[in-house]
């Protein structure tokens, strides 16, 4: 069995899972449930585009092979990434992302 198999497995499994708790509860705000996903993947595709540059930039400018070298141009993807996630997050104002900041603790100024 290879990976692609178990994700199609769990892709089915979680599309049963949805199709049941809308049974159950009569609806899951497909309308808001679909805005959401719309301008998550907007944000991830962001976050994305920015590690992508970020590796390739720095691998074009400061090449090297060293663990080192490649573990401060893995931070530096990884961090940017992640400042460009929650400005998207921020800008397209995903609530799920206010939330998850809310809960550990991250302040947002107005």
């Amino acid at each position: 069995m290879c990976s692609s198999d178990l994700s199609l497995a769990a892709l089915a499994n979680a599309g049963l899972l949805a199709w049941s708790l809308r049974t159950r509860l009569g609806g899951l705000e497909d309308g808001r449930l679909a805005s959401s996903l719309g301008r998550i993947a907007v944000a991830s595709a962001c976050m994305g585009a920015a590690a992508w540059s970020i590796q390739h930039g720095l691998d074009a400018r400061w090449p090297g092979t060293s663990s080192a070298s490649q573990a401060v141009h893995l931070g530096a993807s990884i961090g940017g990434a992640v400042v460009v996630l929650a400005a998207s997050a921020y800008l397209l104002r995903i609530r799920e992302f206010s939330d998850a900041m809310q809960a550990i603790g991250v302040r947002r100024s107005r």
